[in-house]
């Protein structure tokens, strides 16, 4: 868990130091995402993984998480 809220706290502050991710980079992460056989899909959005827990929460939203320079992915996709 204190490795998952440190994980967590890099990624927020990566957004105010690096700023957000856009562009191809984005584009790589979502798509590793929407061919991901962990990823659930939702009614409007990417969806959410089963892995990490991206996406059940409004601020862990798959799209949120992947703008975040140094957010990851637990099964090493981005």
């Amino acid at each position: 868990m204190l490795s998952r809220a440190t994980s967590w706290i890099r990624a927020e502050a990566s957004l105010l130091i690096h700023g957000t991710l856009e562009g191809d980079a984005l584009q790589r992460r979502l798509d590793a995402c929407r061919t991901c056989h962990r990823l659930e899909p939702a009614d409007g959005k990417v969806g959410w993984c089963t892995a990490c827990g991206c996406g059940t929460s409004a601020r862990a939203e798959i799209t949120i998480k992947a703008r975040m320079p140094a957010a990851t992915c637990p099964l090493d996709r981005w």
